[in-house]
This record gives structure tokens, sequence and C-alpha cells, in this order.
């Protein structure tokens, strides 16, 4: 082998490998620069409101969702005095039952809630709900 066919082998051995390789590199398959990462994405986050002055409830929330036998439980998801937002159903697909309990509030609940995968990395495509909590009357 001459040192021309030689160079000729590897040039061809490494274009090779960098059209196997390169769309990895790009990301998820595409021809296109995507950003699809490692984060772990919330399939539902919930916002807890007072339902009269739409600002944070006075107490601490408690959020369940499930589905079928699958049950988060969750609770004080940030500090007191900023709107509680809750993120549930991490990289999740599914239909999810959601309640939210507060102290002196009414109960809210919500089912139906349908999360689903997709998009350029088949990511949980995230469903926002607001809990917009009723006060109990005294």
């Amino acid at each position: 082998m001459t040192q021309s066919t030689r160079h000729r082998t590897l040039y061809t051995v490494r274009m090779a490998t960098a059209m196997v390789f390169a769309p990895l590199a790009w990301g998820c398959g595409s021809s296109t620069s995507v950003n699809c990462d490692a984060v772990a994405h919330p399939g539902i986050t919930v916002t807890v409101v007072d339902n009269s002055s739409q600002a944070a409830p006075s107490g601490v929330p408690t959020l369940v969702v499930t589905e079928g036998t699958y049950t988060e439980t969750y609770a004080a998801p940030n500090a007191t005095g900023s709107v509680p937002t809750f993120n549930a159903a991490i990289e999740r697909a599914g239909t999810y039952a959601l309640t939210v309990t507060l102290s002196g509030y009414r109960p809210f609940t919500r089912s139906g809630v349908v999360v689903t995968k997709g998009g350029t990395c088949n990511q949980v495509q995230t469903v926002a709900v607001k809990a917009a909590m009723i006060q109990l009357a005294n």
C-alpha cells in the first residue's frame, strides 16, 4: 500500500466516523443545533393562589398527584409569602388527577390532566395548572 493510498483510506475512515457521530453532537439526530439536555422536566406545574386576591394564600399547601396506583405528594415548595409553585410528574407522561389542600380553604381538584411526550427530544410537554383556592366561610 502506497503512502497516498494509506492517506485516502485514513481519510475515508475519518469521514465515515464523522458522518456517524456528528448528528449526535448536534442533538437528537437533528442536522441543526438542538439543545437536548439531561435536565428532568416537569410534566405538570401547579401554581397555588388565593382565589380572591390572586396572591399567595396564607399557609402551606399540599399537592397530591395520582395516575392509577402511582401517587406523588408535595408540600411547601418554596418560602412563605411567595406564590407556591409545584413541579410534579417529572418526565412522566400520563393522565393525572390533582388535589391541592390548604387549611382554611376548600380542596382544589382537577382530573384528566394529560401529559404527553414529544418534540425533537421526546421530552414531556409541561402542562401548567393554576389552583385558585377558595377560602372557607368562617
